[in-house]
């Protein structure tokens, strides 16, 4: 079983982050957390490297079903999703496939979310 789900996509980088996001939105997940890998990168270390964004997606739904099964819910969420700059008009997608990243726990509620979400994400990623 693979720890990722991704896909390339035959657009622009600033074109994939509003589209991830709307994609998201459409799940039902609101956008939490924004860190700019690259702009870090050259801030902080003088460095520039490919154009790559980490954007932290929260279910509030998804957030009470796993609250109510783990007082760790801070270990699950946001749920991170990678836009990553592979060239000029294509751009990489990637999240950690929930059912590897929800292991940790064995309860059976939260591995019928981690799958919830594996199926949402693999859909929502396909359709980019």
């Amino acid at each position: 079983m693979s720890y990722t789900i991704c896909k390339n996509i035959p657009i622009s980088y600033e074109q994939s982050i509003i589209r991830v996001t709307k994609a998201l939105e459409l799940e039902g997940f609101n956008i939490v957390t924004e860190i700019d890998i690259y702009n870090e990168f050259v801030e902080v270390l003088n460095i520039e490297t490919d154009r790559f964004i980490i954007l932290g997606a929260y279910s509030p739904s998804y957030a009470y079903k796993l609250f109510l099964e783990t007082n760790k819910l801070g270990l699950l969420i946001p749920c991170n999703f990678v836009i990553k700059e592979i060239s000029r008009n294509i751009t990489m997608i990637c999240v950690a496939n929930p059912v590897n990243s929800f292991k940790m726990f064995e309860e059976p509620l939260i591995n019928s979310v981690a799958l919830q979400l594996k199926r949402r994400f693999t859909r929502m990623i396909e359709t980019l």
